[in-house]
């Protein structure tokens, strides 16, 4: 907050915003948020007055948390973000598409880290559940499948 203040030269506004909503801004994210109606048409008319590669290397040194924006696509194809990130790889799944998903989000000691697994087919647990989980004998869950009542994949 700091940075981005200090980098688009709006110290004044914001203590002049700040005195006149009674609040701080400077360690309160939630505050900002809650007063985004005057935050950013302040900062979005600053940052429009810079060229991106100038803003990229002020915010840079400054320390600012930021980024350009990324469409959907553009952020599965991020490096950083899914295509060298040790979280994701890529699943073949029921769809016959392919794509990458998130494994778990952190390796515990002495576990094996597994990889992410696709997406179930509807109905893939089906029977075990009915059987395991609820007691139904074979003839049962084939009764229900035969009225449609449940889906196996």
């Amino acid at each position: 907050w700091a940075g981005l203040v200090s980098v688009l030269e709006i110290d004044a506004e914001i203590a002049e915003l700040e005195a006149d909503r009674g609040v701080s801004f400077a360690k309160d994210e939630g505050l900002r948020f809650t007063h985004r109606d005057a935050l950013f048409p302040l900062i979005e008319t600053q940052v429009g007055k810079w060229d991106w590669a100038e803003l990229d290397q002020a915010f840079g040194a400054a320390g600012c948390c930021y980024g350009p924006y990324q469409t959907m696509v553009d952020a599965a194809h991020n490096p950083v973000l899914v295509t060298e990130n040790p979280i994701f790889n890529v699943t073949s799944n029921p769809s016959g598409e392919t794509y990458p998903a998130a494994g778990a989000f952190a390796t515990l000691p002495q576990m094996e880290r597994r990889a992410a697994q696709p997406a179930p087919t509807l109905g893939r647990d089906s029977e075990t559940i009915l059987s395991t989980l609820l007691g139904l004998a074979p003839e049962q869950v084939n009764e229900l499948k035969t009225k449609g009542l449940v889906a196996s994949s």
